[in-house]
């Protein structure tokens, strides 16, 4: 037996270690820093009571991306140091979210921690534990390990004890599909499910997406069930996702999709049932034959066939649940079905604690989460599995007929006896914060008199379902007896439907106002509709005095139905006005007999063009990624003009196409302009354009322009006194900041003088060119002006180079007086960011050092190296967050700097097919 001692080794805090419910996620290369990884696990240990760590036995695993094994066999070697009796291991270090709270709740009730600990039941741990944590990651001075423990090998199933101080240590590697097959099979009749599969009419495809449920899916569906291999896609688990984003929904699992019938390339017969799940297997997406399921609709279908269908609700249901955003359709089957019904706060530790009381048996959530109480997390093959109980039971008497139930034909049933839920929300961003409270206010105290509210509404459409209750939601936990206040403010109708105002971000300057509709429809007749029909365009304008003083007109489009609502707001509202029209609310705050007031798309928003030079650009609402009315004359003044260029201080670079006048357009004010000296020639729209402070400021703007063509070395700049005028000239300057090796086709082994991409104003000068050792600097004399080239040498160039895969983008952005690099980690396509990192500049030191906030601000990154930065709170942002636009696959990509690799895409359906995306910002 090999003994093994501990050692203490001395460490220090390191910032930014506060565990959100889904555990410290930080990248690779912060992980990867000497006693960070040691110092959260052993904060971990600390935070226990000492009969939860000593003598226990612990779950280690994960979903197998990059630095996983590595990860396992460091807390290993610090749970032998720590006097754990023994360490379970999934082969591989693989086990799916589900799995482990599984194993966890099938194995004696041990707790598994590693980035991410869930207590004994097998569900997150609450905010008790994270919190003390936390504290402790900021105080920790030490930590044990056992150094000389060897690495045990985890590709091999079997048991390794050791011996150590406390006595035995035990690494027990086991294969973790057994104990989930195990558990799945007290759940499903896998038997009515392999006739099913085995069927040559049903055809059925799943994709792991290179994830975790990889593993369990080879072990269910083709060892257990039947189901060919080729049924299977991405199910060979990947340190990197097989470069792809482990997110199942319709943007990254583009294979399915297409192969489901739900893409612009689907040419094939498509299988009769698809489904998708994200990396740890615990979220899940329903796709039928050219059909997609929501959320809302599965988890609420699950629950209407589940005693029948699935044997392990044979004796019915508990109760069911779902999270306040989340569609009403569940509510509909559990009145019918006259089961408990609970209407929670999103996060699943709200449905574990109604699970642990025997209250609930089946929940979801809006976003691709569902499951039932045989664990305590959200279980993506659980749900998967159901849908197929569901589809065999269907089909028990018709597998040799002419034509199988189809998933389509199922949700059309539901609907057909339960009714439709058509559902939408809307963010309205950048409202005036005085009037958006004001506005919550006014919708709180209309609350008094529902009899007043619906006289309100049937003045407008008579034909409206009264409301019959209006609320604050507020959740009192009915275990443990916490409360959750100000959820949101209800509007609930007499049919059904539904109306949900909350506000968050109400900083000094805006806020948003999230606006959930639902229009329930039980006359069966009408539920097959499009939701385009069911939720038409429903309110307008009365007339043009209906514009306000402020100017600030938000319009928005559902993702899917060009449903349309529009929200009016004043900084003094005299007046709250709903209306509810079969799908519609109208918001209007305050009214004005102005008829003047310029119609000026709000700010920020995404702008979509074609090519560089095309005409008017698609506008995007950044917070609900919805289209802006460029048809009913919302415009951005300038944009439409080809030759203009958007700057970080947010100012339009315009020359216009008339008579070749410049200026700096406000996107704001069509009359807000700064005349700038002609430029001589048009040049390409790709250019870079960087002011190097306030073009409205006390001091002296230089303007310059880089031009960005293949092999051009070109840059453009001019100068203009303090408050504007039209200073100094453009000036042409062909410049020389050194030569690189040419490894273009055809040119390899040539030298090519070095470009400038990347470049940002900061303290008046210029900076360009940020590499790990090194960033270019730009100045310009003063009278007469001319460009003065030099650089600075990082004192510690950075570690990690250029990612794994040796590609990355470093875009520079100045907020505040301060310089940061971004570095978007590329994969092997050289477009897919899997990485993120950001770095502030030390110019004292001159040195580079990671963050892990950016002071409450939101970037926004976008083609040709551009890199501008706002207050998040003042522009409906999410905070420390980086936006990156791509334009060619209709979408933008959100990611938080603290949680790094974690990328949210959102999509823009209504977007047009498009080659550029620009940032429209306010200026600062």
């Amino acid at each position: 037996m090999v003994l093994f001692s501990v050692t203490k080794k001395a460490t220090t805090p390191f910032d930014g270690q506060k565990p959100g419910t889904s555990g410290l996620r930080k990248k690779v290369t912060v992980f990867q820093q000497p006693h960070y990884l040691q110092n959260f696990v052993q904060s971990t240990f600390n935070a226990l009571p000492a009969d939860k760590v000593k003598g226990a036995t612990i779950v280690v695993s994960g979903d197998g991306r990059y630095f996983s094994k590595d990860a396992v066999q460091i807390i290993t070697k610090m749970a032998a140091a720590n006097g754990v009796r023994r360490v379970w291991v999934g082969q591989n270090s693989l086990m799916s979210t589900p799995a482990v709270s599984a194993v966890i709740r099938e194995r004696v009730g041990a707790d598994d921690f590693g980035i991410k600990y869930n207590m004994e039941n097998g569900g997150p741990a609450p905010e008790s534990v994270t919190d003390k944590i936390f504290s402790n990651t900021t105080t920790i001075t030490e930590y044990l390990i056992a150094e000389d423990l060897p690495d045990v090998d985890i590709s091999v199933v079997g048991v390794t004890t050791f011996s150590g101080p406390e006595g035995p240590f035990d690494v027990d590697v086991f294969d973790s599909t057994i104990d989930y097959i195990k558990l799945m099979k007290t759940i499903f009749d896998f038997e009515s499910i392999k006739k099913l599969l085995a069927s040559p009419k049903f055809t059925f495809c799943y994709d792991a997406l290179h994830g975790v449920a990889g593993t369990y899916a080879t072990r269910i569906f083709v060892e257990e069930l039947g189901a060919a291999e080729s049924s299977l896609l991405n199910c060979v688990p990947k340190e990197d996702f097989g470069g792809g984003h482990p997110d199942p929904n319709l943007t990254y699992a583009k294979e399915l999709v297409d192969r489901m019938g739900l893409g612009k390339s689907s040419n094939a017969e498509p299988p009769e049932f698809g489904a998708a799940a994200d990396g740890d297997a615990d979220r899940n997406m329903i796709l039928g034959k050219r059909f997609f399921v929501t959320p809302s609709d599965s988890v609420a279908i699950i629950a209407a066939n589940a005693v029948q269908s699935i044997p392990y609700f044979s004796s019915g249901l508990k109760g069911v649940a779902r999270s306040m955003p989340t569609s009403a359709a569940l509510d509909v089957v559990a009145k019918n079905l006259n089961l408990k019904f609970f209407e929670v706060p999103t996060g699943w530790k709200f449905f574990g604690n109604l699970m642990d009381a025997g209250m609930c048996s089946i929940c979801g959530e809006e976003s691709f989460g569902t499951g039932s109480d045989h664990i305590r997390e959200k279980d993506g093959i659980w749900a998967v599995l159901a849908w197929l109980s569901i589809l065999a039971f269907k089909n028990k008497d018709n597998l040799g007929g002419d034509k199988l139930v189809t998933v389509e034909d199922i949700v059309r049933q539901h609907w057909g006896t339960y009714g439709r839920h058509y559902y939408t929300r809307y963010d309205y961003e950048n409202v005036d914060a005085g009037a958006a409270k004001e506005l919550m206010a006014n919708l709180v105290s209309m609350q008094s008199s529902l009899s007043d509210v619906n006289k309100l509404i049937k003045e407008i459409r008579s034909d409206v379902s009264d409301v019959v209750a209006a609320d604050e939601f507020e959740y009192k936990d009915p275990v443990d007896g916490s409360v959750s206040k100000h959820q949101g403010v209800r509007y609930l109708f007499g049919d059904g439907s539904r109306l949900v105002f909350r506000l968050s971000g109400t900083g000094s300057v805006g806020a948003t106002i999230r606006v959930y509709i639902e229009q329930y429809e039980k006359d069966s007749s009408k539920t097959g509709r499009d939701s385009q029909d069911a939720l038409a365009p429903l309110v307008r304008p009365q007339s043009q005095a209906d514009y306000t003083i402020r100017s600030q007109l938000t319009q928005l489009r559902d993702l899917r139905d060009r449903h349309e609502i529009w929200l009016y707001s004043d900084r003094n509202p005299t007046s709250t006005r709903i209306s509810w029209r079969t799908g519609g609310v109208t918001l209007e705050i305050g009214r004005s007999d102005r008829m003047d007031e310029p119609r000026v798309a709000p700010v920020p928003c995404l702008a979509l063009k074609h090519g560089a030079d095309s005409d008017k650009p698609v506008l995007f609402s950044i917070s609900d990624a919805t289209a802006i009315d460029n048809n009913g004359g919302v415009d951005i003044p300038g944009l439409t003009n080809g030759n203009a260029w958007v700057t970080p201080q947010g100012w339009i670079r315009v020359r216009s196409a008339s008579d070749a006048s410049t200026f700096l357009q406000n996107p704001q004010d069509p009359d807000g302009k700064i005349p700038l000296p002609h430029l001589p020639r048009e040049l390409p729209s790709t250019c870079s354009c960087r002011l190097s402070g306030k073009p409205n400021g006390s001091e002296s703007c230089i303007v310059l322009l880089v031009e960005t063509e293949e092999d051009v070395t070109v840059l453009w700049y001019c100068r203009f006194g303090g408050g504007g005028g039209e200073g100094e000239g453009w000036v042409r300057h062909e410049y020389d900041v050194g030569t690189q090796w040419d490894i273009r086709p055809g040119k390899e082994g040539q030298r090519e003088k070095v470009p400038i991409w990347s470049i940002a104003a900061c303290r008046g000068k210029f900076y360009f060119n940020a590499t790990p050792e090194s960033v270019g600097v730009l100045e310009f004399t003063p009278t007469p002006t001319a460009p003065v080239f030099g650089s600075i040498a990082i004192a510690d160039p950075l570690p990690g180079g250029y990612g794994v895969l040796g590609a990355a983008l470093g875009f520079l952005v100045e907020a505040e007086d301060d310089l940061y690099m971004v570095r978007l980690l590329l994969d092997r396509d050289f477009e897919t960011v899997y990485d993120l990192i950001v770095y502030k500049m030390d110019f004292s030191e001159q040195q580079w050092h990671e963050v892990d906030d950016i002071g409450g601000r939101a970037f926004l990154l976008a083609p040709a190296y551009f890199g501008a930065s706002r207050a998040a709170d003042e522009c409906g942002l999410e905070k420390d967050s980086v936006y990156v636009p791509y334009a060619h696959n209709k979408c933008f990509e959100v990611c938080k700097v603290e949680e790094k690799g974690d990328i949210d895409v959102v999509n823009l359906i209504e977007a047009p097919d498009a080659k550029i995306g620009m940032w429209i910002m306010p200026t600062d």
